[in-house]
């Protein structure tokens, strides 16, 4: 999939932002315009490079992520996602003894892997007519989703299983299908054990990471991957089948996490945490460009999380005005109705800008809004611009978070790119909010 960029000087004559950060066009945070926002991020995070390797980002050093839409890597832009844990240890050692083989075998370093490294692991299913599978028991609760997700490739085998498993009657899986690049099915064996949100990503060299969110009734549950010739049209998510002790396919990079959609992989020997992103622009860098009366802010971005999940929480937010307590503010984030709202609380009175439009799955939006007194106004993709004529202003604003709302706590990333921000001291008219966005 493509994201277009936006022309890097002025997009409308007469319209001169303050502050414009192109992070899909630059690869920086260094601003084309106005200030530089600061980072922090308290651990280490992966992406892919502008080569389509997945490359890691040190302590506090910002994430320029990019997507493979088939023939090239696209640039998205600043990647900002909440904290998560990888609950898979030895998430690239599958001949550890962390990880069982039952009636299969694996190879070493035998396909160069997303890293780049000679590090690829090839599952070998025995010749023997019964199940094939690795499986491993990470700490779970009972009731509880996670997503399991594993970069896999063909080999003379096309089809990749993931599940969690306790007995031929209480699994939920998924299998995907290794040549097409389709999810074939998702299913929850029984009553309890549900599996949702499957999703299949192109990564490149013939590499997809597919992913499935997984809940079920018990806490003792093993997380079981498998790969085969066999398309799974019903039963458990692990399958019977005779092997030839030579065919298989390639695995690299096992990932569980708690929550309901995919984040970016996680190397763990041990569970591993990668710590939240923390993007803003405060003190006399804010001051600089802010006018408290008017403004308005125009910026393209995407979500994460698949379209059958709207939301992660409370509605995480995509840019945000507060004030030091996060008591003021305003913000635009993504409604779980699904919907986009621009937000605005002065402690008396709060008011919301709704655009009934779904935005979640990674498909690239563009926004645009403004703030003035009892002049609010909203436009998503060049639509139908919403107003609010009955607001104040909040006071005391006095930093921009990008990506995040820190009134919202954890719940309040975006999990997402932003790949250009703009904001100008004026309130725009409806018509320039309009092109902004379109």
């Amino acid at each position: 999939m493509s994201l277009p960029l936006l022309h890097a000087g002025r997009t409308n004559p007469g319209l001169s932002a303050a502050l414009d950060l192109r992070f899909a066009l630059d690869k920086s945070l260094t601003a084309y315009r106005g200030p530089t926002p600061s980072f922090s991020r308290a651990s280490t995070g992966s992406y892919f490079n502008s080569s389509g390797v997945l490359t890691s980002a040190s302590i506090n050093a910002p994430r320029f992520n990019h997507t493979y839409n088939g023939t090239s890597w696209v640039s998205r832009g600043l990647l900002v996602e909440e904290q998560r844990t990888n609950l898979a240890t030895n998430s690239e050692l599958f001949s550890n003894a962390s990880w069982t083989k039952y009636e299969s075998s694996v190879t070493a370093n035998a396909q160069t892997s997303p890293d780049g490294t000679n590090s690829g692991f090839k599952f070998i299913p025995s010749a023997n007519g019964t199940l094939h599978y690795l499986y491993m028991n990470p700490a779970m609760a009972a009731n509880t989703s996670y997503t399991c997700s594993v970069f896999a490739k063909k080999a003379e085998y096309k089809y990749l299983q993931i599940g969690l498993i306790y007995n031929p009657t209480s699994d939920c899986g998924a299998q995907f299908d290794l040549d097409a690049g389709t999810v074939t099915r998702q299913s929850g064996q029984s009553a309890g054990y549900t599996a949702a949100n499957a999703i299949i990503t192109n990564v490149g060299n013939g590499w997809f990471r597919c992913s499935v969110t997984l809940s079920a009734g018990r806490s003792d549950m093993a997380l079981n991957i498998t790969g085969s010739n066999t398309l799974w049209t019903s039963g458990p998510s692990y399958l019977s089948f005779t092997g030839d002790g030579t065919s298989g396919i390639y695995l690299w990079g096992a990932q569980m996490e708690l929550g309901a959609f995919p984040t970016s992989y996680i190397p763990a020997t041990t569970a591993t945490t990668r710590s939240a992103d923390v993007c803003q622009i405060t003190g006399t860098s804010f001051s600089s460009f802010w006018n408290a009366s008017e403004g308005s802010i125009a910026f393209q971005f995407d979500l994460i999380p698949p379209a059958s999940v709207t939301g992660t929480g409370s509605s995480p937010s995509l840019i945000s005005f507060t004030d030091p307590s996060n008591n003021q503010r305003f913000f635009y984030d993504a409604d779980t109705t699904p919907r986009t709202r621009f937000y605005v609380d002065d402690l008396s009175t709060s008011s919301s800008v709704y655009v009934n439009e779904n935005v979640w799955g990674q498909t690239a939006q563009k926004a645009a809004y403004c703030y003035k007194v009892n002049d609010l106004a909203s436009c998503l993709n060049g639509g139908t611009v919403q107003t609010d004529t009955s607001q104040n202003l909040p006071t005391g604003i006095d930093r921009m978070s990008i990506g995040y709302n820190a009134a919202y706590g954890a719940n309040g990333r975006m999990n997402g790119h932003i790949s250009r921000l703009r904001y100008y001291p004026t309130r725009l008219t409806n018509a320039q909010l309009q092109s902004l966005s379109t």
